[in-house]
């Protein structure tokens, strides 16, 4: 289900997915390393703490709307991810792509149609206003040990 809210400037659509067709991953500067500069506590986050601070911001941004329970996610590929897309006010789409969490990293990849830096857009929306989380939990089943690892957001402290 896609989920859509209005900020900096521009009409956002979230929901469960990978990068389209044609996608690239932001590499220079890439994801995380972008996120990490732009506030000093998100330099000091671990791996894993940095993924589930993108969902429970993610969360927030959403109203609560993009973890109403516990999601679970069993893939093949050990990983899940939010598809983002930006649109003017006109619902002219201007970007596409997707954030993606692994086990091992989490990486954006878009499609930038009428935006010179949608990497950039991405990183300015997570980051505005850092401590506004949302308590989330999202399981992903490791499809060698049928293990699971969680991120997220109880309210209290990041899942690491």
């Amino acid at each position: 289900m896609a989920i859509s809210f209005d900020q900096l400037g521009y009409r956002w659509t979230v929901r469960d997915g990978f990068p389209p067709m044609g996608s690239t991953e932001a590499s220079d500067p890439d994801f995380v390393s972008a996120i990490r500069g732009s506030h000093p506590r998100l330099a000091r986050l671990t791996d894993h703490e940095l993924a589930s601070w993108i969902v429970a911001r993610l969360n927030y941004l959403t109203s609560g709307a993009l973890c109403v329970s516990e999601e679970t996610y069993s893939h093949d590929t050990n990983e899940f991810g939010y598809k983002l897309k930006i649109t003017d006010h006109n619902k002219k789409s201007l970007a596409h792509g997707a954030v993606v969490i692994h086990a091992e990293r989490t990486y954006f990849a878009s499609v930038n149609v009428a935006v010179d830096d949608f990497l950039a857009i991405v990183v300015e929306l997570l980051t505005e206003y850092p401590d506004d989380l949302n308590a989330c939990s999202v399981r992903v089943q490791e499809p060698e040990t049928r293990k699971y690892r969680q991120y997220g957001w109880d309210g209290y402290s990041l899942y690491n």
